[in-house]
């Protein structure tokens, strides 16, 4: 692939005689990479712009991405041949980094029962504008100083860890101020409470922390670290 096929390109009309700009896959509501770290670097970071200003430039036309815009990727974290590490620049975009286990007995067997008909249908429970209510809505949910300073010194406490080569950048403390935002509104509160960054701090700062030499050797996860930093 090319970073074009994600973004999309500019094409000669023979016609009209100008340029014309196809728009990629990439002008959806929602964008699933699939096993993004199979892309080349150019291909990645084709997606930077597009996560961060929410715009794509093509040519010398700037074109604005449809809201709501909203990126899921995956990797598998065995195979990795073939594969390209993902910068930190683009890791650090992603909101949350989720690890996906093995499903339960229960969960594996209702997966089975679902493929086995094959006339599944599925029913709209969300549409755009409502979609845009509630982010609105989670905008103005109470945050109190205090827990700002939180966790600014909790993102602040993974930089000056010994653990980590690289503490988490400022775009953590703006992740965990919006999504306990969205956790307090979720349990129907106006405002966010302690345990509620508490819910989505391994969510929100495993991706963004590099950790040292020691703290590989260290045999622990780097959930495990973040956890005695926050404690």
């Amino acid at each position: 692939m090319l970073p074009s096929d994600i973004t999309g390109v500019e094409i000669y009309n023979s016609q009209t005689k100008q340029f014309e700009v196809q728009r990629g896959p990439v002008f959806s509501h929602i964008v699933l990479a699939d096993e993004i770290n199979r892309a080349t670097p150019k291909v990645q970071s084709a997606l930077l712009e597009a996560m961060q200003e929410q715009q794509v430039t093509i040519g010398n036309e700037t074109l604005h991405l449809p809201h709501p815009f909203f990126v899921l990727a995956t990797q598998n974290p065995i195979e990795q041949e073939g594969t390209y590490s993902l910068p930190e620049a683009q890791v650090d975009r992603f909101l949350m980094k989720i690890l996906v286990n093995y499903p339960s007995i229960e969960q594996e067997q209702l997966m089975l029962s679902l493929l086995e008909d094959v006339h599944i249908s599925v029913d709209p429970v969300l549409n755009e504008s409502s979609l845009l209510d509630m982010q609105q809505e989670v905008t103005t949910v109470i945050l109190s100083d205090e827990l700002k300073n939180y966790i600014v010194r909790v993102v602040d406490a993974t930089r000056k860890s010994s653990w980590f080569h690289y503490g988490a950048s400022p775009r953590a403390s703006f992740g965990l101020m919006t999504a306990s935002k969205a956790v307090a509104w979720l349990a129907g509160r106006t405002y966010v409470m302690h345990e509620d960054i508490q819910r989505v701090l391994l969510l929100i700062l495993r991706h963004r922390v590099i950790p040292t030499y020691e703290a590989q050797v260290s045999k622990k996860s780097i959930d495990e670290l973040l956890v005695e930093i926050v404690s």
